[in-house]
């Protein structure tokens, strides 16, 4: 019989091993809310689904809560691990809303000066937002501003990274004292003027401050000038006028007609004063004279000083007295071509008193007359003198006569030929010249101009030049211009094989060592005669000859 045994192994295995095909780790999800203007007020709720719980969690910020609460806009990780140690990673990112920051801006008028001012503005949040900051254009970092004057203000409001400017506007409202016045004028400069201001306004008590140093409302025992008063209410707002304290110098007035020293060897000049109204007056002149009228008096200007003998009231004046001055014009008429004396015509002479009498320097005295004639070139002092005894002086130079000459070669030579142009030189700017003649006018290319061309002469000619100016100067120059009929020919061609018709023509040839022309006038013969005309060459040529250059014969 057979025995069957059955032997069982038994071994602990986990259980996790037996089913870990058939685990898997945590499932996350996650909802997130925004931070705002960075103030980190963000959050992230996470959600884990899965086996073996209880789950760990470990944050990139450190954290190890499940959810996070009051963090900043970023990125987050976070690490879910079950029981089983599986784990799961999820990333998460928080936004971040700019919101600007909502508020309005109030202010209170100013009306108030200088140390008084009492304008402000002011940020309204509602509801109040924590953590707010302010910044004002003054600087100021308060939500409120106070004790500013009118004018445009701005203030930027801030919470984390979120600002927002704005404007406000302070009006000024001043009502500022006015100030009326009434001046009594000091009298002949004496401080007797004054000054009583009446001030209109809200703000009482005033004060007062003169340019004086005064501080009572009203000015007293003022002397002529101007003052300044500045008001100030109870507000500190001033006003500032300044008011005049004429000078009633004189209740008298003068007037003084003045005539001239019309005599030049007497002195008769004269001061008619009149000083309205009539009345006791004292009067003291610059000369020493303490009379009211002046007589005798030679030319200047007097000074007067009158004084009322009623209330000590001065008033000065000035007085000028001229003399009679003489003034004399003249018409010169200068030496010219024609004659080489000149004259001296007096025209006129203004305030003179006649008869006049002329003097020349260096002449004798003239009872009449006022034209001085047949002078030689030179300086002239005329002196003038009339019946009072005034006298004048005019002063003239006769000139030089104007000259006028030509220069031209008196003897030219050229050779048979060529042309030549006359050119003669002449003293004067040839705008000046009237007339230019030359004779013989034959053979040259204008008879009336100053340089001219005389074209090929034949013979010897001698040419007279005349010349007269737009002043009546006249000059005459000859000219003898000799012509040179011996002078060498050079041709290039000189045959002795021409026809007769040929040679006829004028064309030179040779005959026996010979040049000869035939009879028409030839331009290869200084000659031109009208017959056969020949020249013996200096070396024997060969007939038919041409030279590389010219021959000369």
């Amino acid at each position: 019989m057979r025995t069957l045994y059955l032997l069982f192994v038994l071994s602990y295995i986990p259980i996790s091993q037996l089913f870990a095909e058939t685990l898997s780790p945590p499932t996350v999800t996650s909802k997130t809310i925004p931070d705002t203007c960075s103030l980190g007020v963000g959050a992230i709720d996470l959600t884990v689904s899965g086996d073996f719980p209880p789950f760990t969690f470990q944050w990139s910020n450190g954290a190890t809560t499940e959810d996070l609460v009051d963090i900043t806009d970023g990125d987050y990780n976070v690490i879910v691990t079950n029981a089983n140690g599986e784990s799961t990673a999820h990333f998460v990112t928080v936004a971040n809303i700019m919101r600007k920051p909502q508020f309005n801006t109030q202010f209170n008028i100013n009306d108030g000066c200088d140390d008084h001012v009492n304008g402000s503005a002011s940020v309204i949040m509602t509801p109040p937002i924590p953590g707010a900051t302010f910044l004002w254009n003054t600087g100021e970092t308060t939500q409120s501003i106070h004790n500013i004057p009118g004018g445009h203000y701005s203030v930027t409001v801030s919470i984390g990274s979120c600002s927002h400017s704005k404007k406000v506007q302070v009006l000024q409202f001043l009502n500022l004292p006015s100030v009326t016045s009434t001046t009594e004028n000091s009298i002949c400069g004496l401080s007797d003027g004054s000054i009583d201001i009446n001030v209109h306004g809200e703000l009482e008590p005033y004060l007062f401050e003169w340019s004086t140093g005064e501080t009572t409302e009203d000015l007293t025992n003022a002397l002529p000038g101007n003052y300044t008063v500045t008001v100030t209410d109870a507000n500190g707002c001033s006003a500032v006028t300044t008011l005049n304290v004429a000078n009633n110098s004189s209740s008298f007035s003068l007037a003084g007609a003045a005539l001239p020293n019309n005599n030049c060897a007497v002195e008769n000049g004269s001061v008619n004063l009149t000083v309205s109204p009539a009345g006791a007056y004292t009067f003291l002149w610059s000369n020493g004279e303490t009379t009211e009228d002046l007589g005798n008096l030679p030319s200047g200007t007097y000074t007067l000083l009158v004084t009322s003998s009623a209330n000590g009231c001065s008033a000065s004046d000035a007085v000028l007295i001229t003399q009679k001055e003489l003034v004399a014009s003249f018409a010169l008429e200068q030496p010219d071509c024609a004659r080489n004396t000149g004259s001296i015509l007096i025209q006129n002479v203004l305030d003179a008193t006649l008869p006049i009498q002329y003097t020349l320097q260096g002449g004798s005295q003239q009872a009449s007359g006022n034209l001085f004639s047949n002078l030689t070139p030179g300086d002239y002092t005329i002196e003038i003198e009339d019946a009072d005894g005034c006298t004048t002086s005019v002063s003239a130079t006769i000139d030089p006569a104007p000259s006028f000459e030509i220069s031209i070669e008196p003897l030219v030579t050229i050779s048979l030929g060529e042309s030549y142009l006359l050119h003669p030189s002449v003293n004067i700017d040839p705008s000046e010249i009237e007339q230019v003649i030359w004779t013989p006018a034959a053979g040259l290319s204008c008879s009336t101009c100053l340089s001219t061309m005389v074209e090929m002469p034949m013979t010897t000619q001698q040419y007279r030049l005349e010349v007269m100016t737009k002043a009546g100067c006249r000059d005459d120059a000859s000219l003898i211009l000799k012509v040179d009929k011996h002078r060498s020919m050079y041709t290039s061609r000189i045959s002795s094989r021409l026809t007769a018709t040929e040679r006829m023509k004028g064309l030179p040839y040779l005959l026996n060592g010979v040049v000869c022309a035939a009879s028409k006038r030839s331009r290869f013969f200084p000659d031109g005669g009208n017959r056969s005309s020949c020249v013996k060459i200096s070396r024997p040529m060969t007939p038919h000859s041409v030279g590389t250059g010219a021959s000369k014969a």
